[in-house]
């Protein structure tokens, strides 16, 4: 037994050291933000200075913002948030107050709110959005029209328009009908000879009916009686 615990030793160093150097990569890889107030900013330039709520923040950052990195450098964050919380104040009037810059000194958000964790909150969604990278714009494809003609052309009632036209040109068409040529008294043959064979055709005993698209000839003992 004496024998095998330098080697269960050796291999729990091991694991320790690859989570030990995972966790570093992780935390290489993070955005790290450097966290102070307006105050200290004035009075300690980067060093910031030991505010007694600053322990506060820090603590609503972490369990607020898991994948941000609060920093005490400065010079290794990614961001600069200045968060002043101002406890004591009447409730209805807003004292905390973010602002967060990037690396360049700019100004990416900046707002005055109520509640600490909701200014908390409101920065490290600024941080998110502007670490990731923009949408790629959306091109749509927008068909050539192409010309128009005068039926597919649209009017304020042009349906009532084209019912009118067609009831003044009836008159008309019905005169250009060769409905017109069909007389009293033909038979079969001549009107066959008009309009052609019938579409259907009805025998009811001594009654037959030549059906067509438009009209209805109606025979009796083979002659025309009525066209309808």
């Amino acid at each position: 037994m004496r024998r095998n615990l330098p080697s269960a030793a050796f291999l729990v160093g091991i694991l320790l050291a690859g989570m030990f150097l995972s966790r570093e990569a992780l935390a290489a890889d993070a955005v790290r933000v450097f966290i102070t107030d307006s105050q200290s900013w004035n009075l300690s330039g980067s060093h910031g200075g030991a505010r007694p709520q600053r322990a506060e923040i820090i603590k609503t950052f972490n369990a607020r913002c898991p994948q941000l990195v609060v920093t005490a450098n400065q010079g290794t964050a990614d961001y600069i948030i200045i968060l002043d919380h101002e406890g004591g104040k009447v409730w209805i009037r807003h004292d905390n107050k973010v602002a967060v810059f990037n690396r360049s000194g700019d100004v990416i958000f900046s707002r005055s709110v109520r509640m600490l964790g909701s200014a908390v909150s409101d920065a490290c969604e600024a941080i998110r959005r502007h670490t990731q990278p923009p949408a790629p714009e959306k091109v749509e494809l927008v068909p050539t029209p192409g010309p128009r003609s005068k039926t597919a052309e649209w009017e304020p009632f042009g349906e009532i328009k084209k019912m009118k036209v067609d009831q003044a040109a009836a008159p008309a068409k019905i005169a250009e009908s060769p409905a017109k040529e069909i007389r009293l008294g033909m038979d079969f043959a001549q009107v066959e000879a008009v309009l052609g064979p019938p579409e259907t055709r009805a025998d009811l005993g001594p009654k037959v009916l030549y059906r067509y698209k438009d009209m209805t000839v109606e025979f009796r003992d083979g002659r025309v009686i009525d066209v309808r």
